[in-house]
């Protein structure tokens, strides 16, 4: 019932999103008027840009289904150069052919394609009304570097962009939240330095851009290569950010795990796996299934919910896909097993949680079997402790 209603909320939410998209495409239509044919080129590469913007996208790690696309940087650029008729329009035929192209999934695809393009035929009609509303109306000619309002024009982008970013921060958070249950304000939380980064690059990237495009409009038409060229370095300083966070979680849980209580070291392992992965839960067996750890919750409140013999484990309700990592098998400590349960049908890990996956296996075998050799050693030491105090053969 959770999940049907959540459905329900989520589809609720696209067809006002849709319904949205579709007014401002009506209204686009009727008001777009027409132009030289020579001036077509630039309406073809502004669909360009807004289509280069939305296929160039990278995700946000632990498969929270948000994405950092250059839409808004797109939109911002051609709201500065273009009508806004012809932006709303570009916007839709861009971002609508793009995202057709590049859908992997016939259902899950179409719907997502649906969501995104009307969020972001909405964006567009937000920024090209809010410099509108400041007296900013880009035709097809090179605008007046001596224009005496260029202060007016800067607080209309700088407006305009927030107007965006906000924007399509809230509509994404909201689906997020719709989507996976999760807490709105956590989702909100959710590597928010680095979303808020992006969004300042973002509008530093348009800015520089409409300056360009205001000097000379036909640099317009080098843009998509130059959005392409951002799209990289910026996937590349992702990646590098992550990977750097992730290792620097995995250090500090496996120092966490260099305990002695054995007890200690599972519910810290279970709960770790949780928050190192982002999975929704983490169960860690050992003792050929005498004992079970589960943790669950998300990644950044994971806790201990089940501790005790596997046979009485409660089975996970929803099917989810679960990723094993045995340990023990060649060594003789204590045997067991990691298992991960992820949050969406097609969620995976990277070939980089992979390699994190087997170094965090490695070193909870390494800290299981330390904190077992502690505990056999604990019991031999008060084995000798009461044959030291009490003699076996005369009891006294």
């Amino acid at each position: 019932m959770p999940i049907q209603r959540e459905k329900w909320a989520l589809g609720l939410f696209t067809s006002i999103l849709f319904a949205s998209a579709l007014a401002c495409l009506v209204w686009a239509v009727t008001h777009a008027g027409q132009p030289a044919l020579y001036y077509s080129v630039y309406l073809f590469m502004g669909a360009a840009l807004m289509a280069v913007g939305a296929i160039c996208s990278a995700p946000l790690p632990q498969r929270v289904p948000i994405r950092i696309t250059l839409t808004p940087t797109a939109c911002l650029v051609c709201a500065s150069a273009l009508p806004v008729p012809w932006v709303v329009l570009c916007t839709a035929v861009g971002v609508s052919v793009a995202r057709l192209v590049v859908s992997r999934s016939r259902s899950s695809g179409l719907h997502k394609t649906i969501h995104n393009s009307s969020m972001d035929v909405v964006t567009a009609a937000a920024a090209g009304s809010v410099m509108y509303s400041f007296g900013l109306q880009p035709g097809f000619s090179e605008a007046d570097v001596g224009d005496p309002n260029l202060v007016r024009h800067m607080i209309a982008f700088l407006t305009a962009a927030v107007a965006v970013l906000a924007l399509e921060e809230l509509v994404t958070i909201t689906t997020v939240r719709l989507a996976t249950g999760r807490p709105f304000l956590l989702v909100l939380r959710h590597l928010w330095r680095t979303r808020l980064i992006v969004a300042v690059g973002e509008i530093v990237t348009a800015g520089l851009v409409a300056v360009v495009t205001g000097l000379d409009l036909r640099a317009l038409i080098a843009l998509p290569t130059v959005m392409l060229i951002v799209h990289l370095a910026l996937t590349y300083r992702l990646q590098i950010r992550e990977e750097r966070r992730a290792w620097e979680d995995l250090a500090v849980l496996s120092d966490a795990l260099s305990a002695r209580d054995l007890d200690f070291v599972l519910r810290t392992a279970a709960a770790g796996a949780v928050r190192l992965f982002g999975a929704r839960a983490a169960d860690i067996e050992i003792d050929g299934s005498e004992r079970l750890v589960r943790a669950g919750g998300d990644a950044g409140d994971a806790r201990v919910v089940y501790d005790g013999p596997a046979a009485d484990a409660p089975d996970i309700v929803e099917s989810r896909p679960t990723v094993r990592s045995e340990f023990g098998d060649n060594a003789t400590g204590l045997h067991g097993v990691v298992r991960l349960y992820l949050a969406g049908v097609g969620d995976e890990l990277s070939a980089r949680e992979r390699v994190t996956l087997r170094t965090f296996t490695a070193t909870l075998a390494t800290s299981l079997d330390n904190a077992h050799a502690y505990d056999l050693l604990e019991q031999e030491a008060r084995r000798h402790e009461v044959a030291a105090a009490q003699d076996s053969d005369t009891g006294l």
